[in-house]
C-alpha cells in the first residue's frame, strides 16, 4: 500500500517537474526534460525499474494515459508494473494526451506565450549569474595595495559625492538609483521569498555537490549543507559587523508587527525563526535587488569584493536593516572608513592629485611591502628547518611588528592546527573577582563605551566597560543590576573580533609557547641569532624589488625639484595652512544644551477660527495655514509669550591630557566644528588645484 500511495503523488510530481522546466513548457522530446522528470518521479516515491520503464515508453512515443497506478505484479522490492491500461481502468481520472504527461485538475501545464518564455529564460539566467556572482571567493587579499583604492574608482567616488553634496543632487541620484532597480524587477521580475529560496537552494548546489549531507536541524534543517556552504552563509549572515542580537537566537514566536505599521498586531512572517537566517536572506534579497551593482561605479561585483555600508552607522544611531544598508566596494568602504563629507572629499583629492610618477611609487611601495613580507616569512621558515629559530624575548622586542608576526607565522607552517598560536584575537580585558580571582573578558565596540561580556552568577561582572578614554574597566549602575540587562547591553554592541594582534601580544603568545631561549648570557646563541637577522635584513635591502622603490621615489623627487606640482607637494601646502586654521579656529571647549525654561508659565493656547466650509479652496487653505501657525506657537511659547526652552551651557568633558574625551568629540558642538574644518581642508585643496593650473575657484 506504501509504495501505491506514493504513485498517487502524481499533483506534485507534475508540480515539481513544472518547476524545473524554468525555460518553458514540459517537451517530452527533450532529453533534458525527461531527466528532471525522472528525479520529480524519484523524489515522490516511484521505485527505479518503475521510473525507467516509464521514461522509456515516454522516449517511445507511447500516446498513453500514466496518471493511473496502473498494475503491480512481483515481490516486494522488485515490483514490476504494466501501464498498457489507461487510469480510468485503474481507478484514477483519464485525459489522454499526446506526447506529453496528463493533465492535473492543480497543475495544468500550458504552453506560455513567447514573452513568458523570455522572461522565464532571463530569470533563469540572472539566477545562474547571481549563484556565480555570490558564491565566488573574495578577490581581495591581504597583501599589500590589494584593497587600495585606484585612479579611476577615486574619480567615481568623487564624482558621485559631488552629486550628492546637495539635497538635489541627492535626490537626482536616489531616483536614478530606483529607476535602475526597477528596471532589474521589469526585466527579471520582483526579488520575493521564493525567488529567495531557489537562489539558496542553487548556492547549497553549486558549493556542495557531492559533499552536500542534508542537516537535521537548526536553520539548516531539511536542506542540503557542508562546509563550503556554511563559511559562505556565516559570511552573508554576518556582512557589514551586525551587532551579536541581531544575529544570535530567536525573534519571538508571538511576534507582531509594530504599532503604526499597516499590519499592526498581526502575526509577523519572522515569528520564531532564527535571527541569523532572517539576515542572511535579508541580505541576498538587497544583494539581488541591486542587480549586483555597486552603486558609486555602476560595474558589477562579486558579492564577497562588496561591502555592506550602513548610511547611518550603527555608532551614530543607524539601524541593521535593509533600509540602512547599501552595497559598495570593498576598496570605496576602505577608503571611507568612519568619515562622512566633507572629510572623504579632502581625503580624495590627495589620492586625485597625485602625478603618473607618484602613482608608479605606490606600486612599487605596495610590491616592495609584499616582498618584503614573504621573504621575512621563508626566512623564519628556514630557520625553523635548521632548528636555528630560538630568539631571546629581548630581541624579539627590538624586531619591527612585521617580523615577529613572520616569526609566528613560519611557526605555524611547522606545527598542527592545535598548536598554533593565533595571530587574531578578540578584545580583552583583566577582571578581577570577588575572590581575588583574575581574569581575561572579551569586550565589544559601542557607544559610550566597550561593553565587557558578563558572567553568569558573578555580580561582579554585570555592567562592566572599557572606558573609551582612559581604558580603564568601569561599572554603569544602570545594566549592573541583573545578567540580563548586562547581556543585552554587551549583545547589542558591535563585535571586536578579527584584528590583528599588537606586537607585545605575539610576544606574550611566543613566551608562552616556550619558544624562546631564557640564555640571555649565551653569548653564541645570541649572536646566531642577529647575524642571520642581519643577512636576510641587508638581502632584503639589496633586492631589485627595493631598487625599484628607490627609482620611483627618485623620480618624484626629481619633479618636485624641477617645480613641478605633486600630490606630495600639495598636501604640504594645504597641511600648512590648516596647521593655521587649526591654531586660529580651535575646537570648542563647552556645548548648547536645550532645556525646559523655568521662567515659562502655561503653554500658549492655539487661537484656531472654526472651519469654513471645504468647498471653498481659499478659505480652506488660509484655514489650515493658520491652524499649522497657531499648533506650532503652543510648542514654542507659553500664553505670556515667553519661550517654552532655553539653552545652557556645558562644559565639553576633558581627559588627564586637557584634550577631548571621546564623549566629547560626539557632541553636536565638536561635530559642527569638525564638518567645517574637513570642508575648509576641502576648499584647500580645490583653490591650489585650481591656482596651479590658473583657473578660479
Amino acid at each position: 500500500m506504501e509504495d501505491e500511495d506514493k504513485m498517487n503523488n502524481w499533483d506534485k510530481v507534475l508540480k515539481d517537474f513544472a518547476r524545473k522546466c524554468k525555460g518553458g513548457a514540459p517537451d517530452m522530446t527533450n532529453p533534458r526534460h525527461l531527466a528532471l522528470l525522472r528525479e520529480s518521479l524519484i523524489k515522490f516515491g516511484w521505485k527505479e525499474n518503475a521510473t525507467n520503464e516509464f521514461i522509456g515508453n515516454l522516449r517511445e512515443g507511447e500516446e498513453k494515459d500514466y496518471k493511473g497506478s496502473g498494475t503491480r505484479s512481483g515481490e516486494q522490492g522488485d515490483y514490476k508494473y504494466d501501464y498498457s491500461k489507461p487510469s480510468s481502468e485503474t481507478g484514477g481520472k483519464s485525459e489522454k494526451q499526446k506526447s506529453s504527461v496528463g493533465k492535473s485538475e492543480s497543475a495544468d501545464i500550458k504552453q506560455p506565450t513567447k514573452e513568458q518564455s523570455t522572461k522565464e529564460s532571463k530569470k533563469a539566467k540572472r539566477m545562474e549569474r547571481m549563484v556565480g556572482l555570490i558564491s565566488r571567493e573574495k578577490s581581495i587579499s591581504d597583501e599589500a595595495g590589494s584593497s587600495s583604492l585606484s585612479d579611476e574608482d577615486a574619480r567615481k567616488y568623487s564624482d558621485y559625492l559631488e552629486t550628492i553634496n546637495t539635497p538635489e543632487g541627492f535626490d537626482a541620484w536616489v531616483k536614478e538609483e530606483r529607476e535602475r532597480r526597477q528596471e532589474e524587477v521589469n526585466e527579471h521580475g520582483p526579488v520575493d521569498n521564493k525567488t529567495i529560496d531557489k537562489l539558496d537552494e542553487d548556492l547549497r548546489n553549486e558549493l556542495c555537490g557531492k559533499d552536500a549531507k542534508i542537516s537535521t536541524r537548526g536553520a539548516h534543517k531539511g536542506k542540503k549543507t557542508c562546509p563550503k556552504f556554511k563559511k559562505l552563509y556565516e559570511s552573508i549572515a554576518t556582512k557589514g559587523g551586525p551587532p551579536d542580537n541581531a544575529v544570535t537566537g530567536n525573534y519571538p514566536a508571538d511576534m507582531v508587527y509594530p504599532e503604526g505599521h499597516s499590519k499592526s498586531g498581526q502575526p509577523h512572517p519572522n515569528a520564531g525563526k532564527s535571527k541569523k537566517d532572517v539576515r542572511y536572506k535579508n541580505v541576498l534579497k538587497s544583494y539581488l535587488e541591486t542587480g549586483g551593482v555597486c552603486p558609486i561605479t555602476k560595474e558589477v561585483v562579486p558579492l564577497q569584493d562588496m561591502q555592506l555600508d550602513h548610511i547611518v552607522s550603527l555608532n551614530n544611531g543607524g539601524k541593521d536593516e535593509p533600509g540602512n544598508w547599501m552595497f559598495t566596494k570593498s576598496n570605496i568602504n576602505q577608503f571611507k572608513s568612519a568619515n562622512e563629507n566633507p572629510a572623504i572629499q579632502a581625503d580624495l583629492e590627495e589620492v586625485l592629485n597625485m602625478t603618473d610618477e607618484e602613482w608608479e611609487t605606490k606600486e612599487a611601495e605596495d610590491k616592495f611591502k609584499n616582498y618584503k613580507k614573504n621573504e621575512q616569512r621563508e626566512f623564519w621558515k628556514s630557520q625553523f628547518a635548521k632548528g636555528a629559530a630560538h630568539p631571546t624575548e629581548e630581541q624579539l622586542s627590538k624586531m619591527s611588528k612585521d617580523e615577529v608576526d613572520a616569526f609566528v607565522y613560519a611557526y605555524n607552517e611547522t606545527v598542527s592546527e592545535d598548536e598554533q598560536i593565533s595571530r587574531y584575537g578578540t578584545q580583552k580585558k583583566e577582571v578581577t573577582l570577588k575572590n581575588g580571582e583574575k581574569i581575561q573578558l572579551t569586550y565589544a565596540r559601542g557607544e559610550g563605551g566597550n561593553a565587557i561580556q558578563p558572567i553568569d552568577g558573578k555580580p561582579e561582572t554585570y555592567g562592566l566597560y572599557v572606558d573609551e578614554d582612559t581604558g580603564e574597566v568601569k561599572q554603569n549602575p544602570e545594566f549592573a543590576k541583573s545578567y540580563k540587562a548586562a547581556s543585552k547591553k554587551y549583545k547589542s554592541a558591535r563585535g571586536s573580533g578579527g584584528r590583528g594582534k599588537g606586537k607585545q601580544g605575539l610576544i606574550d603568545a611566543i613566551v608562552g609557547k616556550g619558544l624562546v631561549t631564557k640564555l640571555k648570557d649565551d653569548k653564541a646563541t645570541n649572536e646566531t641569532v642577529d647575524k642571520a637577522l642581519k643577512e636576510h635584513r641587508g638581502e632584503v635591502s639589496d633586492s631589485p624589488e627595493k631598487e625599484r622603490l628607490d627609482t620611483a621615489k627618485e623620480k618624484v623627487k626629481k619633479l618636485e625639484k624641477d617645480g613641478k606640482i605633486t600630490g606630495g607637494v600639495m598636501k604640504k601646502k594645504v597641511d600648512t595652512q590648516m596647521k593655521q586654521w587649526n591654531k586660529d579656529n580651535p575646537p570648542p571647549t563647552e556645548s548648547t544644551k536645550e532645556i525646559d525654561n523655568p521662567e515659562a508659565g502655561e503653554p500658549y493656547e492655539p487661537k484656531i477660527p472654526p472651519k469654513p466650509d471645504e468647498s471653498d479652496k481659499e478659505a480652506m487653505y488660509n484655514w489650515e495655514k493658520t491652524k499649522e501657525r497657531e499648533e506650532r506657537k503652543a510648542t514654542l511659547i507659553d500664553k505670556d509669550g515667553k519661550p517654552l526652552k532655553t539653552t545652557k551651557k556645558e562644559k565639553l568633558p576633558v581627559g588627564k591630557n586637557d584634550k577631548l574625551t571621546k564623549a566629547g568629540k560626539r557632541s553636536r558642538a565638536y561635530k559642527d566644528w569638525e564638518k567645517k574644518r574637513d570642508k575648509q581642508e576641502y576648499h584647500y585643496y580645490r583653490k591650489e588645484f585650481y591656482d596651479t593650473f590658473g583657473q578660479e575657484v
